[in-house]
């Protein structure tokens, strides 16, 4: 369903700058936007939706894009003809290039005013501290790509001031602490904390990265390594 979103919301904000912003819609290649935002999430689907929280790990998260990629290569790109085997991947890597490559840039853009709106939906349902964690942690993101994008700035237009609003609320500023805390803790994050957060998790992927996490120097008790703490 959410893959299914994306390619909807991508194909509207196209259109949306085809029509209000010519320049930057003509850099945007339309067909590999569209297949990326089929297949953008296929490697964390075949492995397992693995925690939000994971993916900010300073150790953890560069680890999950590659266990995510292998899986993604492997399910995806090598059963496919050789002849067009090329044309998918670069799509799918598209997401790795979000300063360099306009479609890639793009799709980022199309990936944060899907987290917001999902995160209004949500707000409405009643999931405010899950929404307004998203509200602060996308509010420069958003409001950056809103200068660039006319279809972010006409879409995220009508739900903006009562996002700003919820922000400032007194479960908005106490959510805004709990974020700060968190951030602070991952910015800290050894190894060994990796290891305890990864034995914790019955996961696929999870086993799979905590199998490499193991072989770097320090993550099994006898490598002696860098524990991956500053200082």
């Amino acid at each position: 369903m959410h893959s299914f979103q994306s390619v909807f919301l991508a194909a509207i904000m196209l259109e949306l700058e085809r029509q209000h912003n010519s320049d930057v819609a003509t850099r945007i290649n339309g067909e590999q936007l569209l297949v990326l935002a089929g297949i953008h999430d296929t490697g964390e689907g075949l492995g397992g939706d693995v925690r939000w929280t994971l993916k900010q790990h300073r150790i953890l998260g560069p680890m999950l894009e590659h266990v995510e990629h292998d899986l993604f290569l492997d399910a995806v790109i090598r059963p496919l003809p050789e002849e067009i085997r090329a044309t998918f991947l670069h799509a799918y890597e598209l997401q790795e290039h979000r300063e360099d490559d306009p479609t890639g840039r793009f799709f980022w853009a199309v990936e944060m005013l899907g987290y917001m709106l999902r995160a209004w939906n949500e707000y409405l349902r009643g999931g405010m501290d899950l929404a307004l964690d998203i509200f602060w942690g996308q509010k420069d993101r958003i409001e950056q790509f809103a200068t660039e994008y006319a279809s972010v700035r006409i879409i995220y237009g009508h739900i903006r001031e009562r996002i700003e609003a919820a922000r400032e609320t007194s479960e908005g500023q106490a959510v805004r602490a709990k974020m700060q805390r968190r951030h602070d803790g991952l910015e800290r994050a050894s190894i060994e904390d990796a290891l305890r957060i990864l034995s914790a998790l019955d996961d696929a992927t999870c086993a799979a990265m905590l199998a490499a996490l193991q072989q770097r120097p320090g993550g099994n008790g006898n490598g002696g390594g860098d524990t991956g703490t500053d200082g």
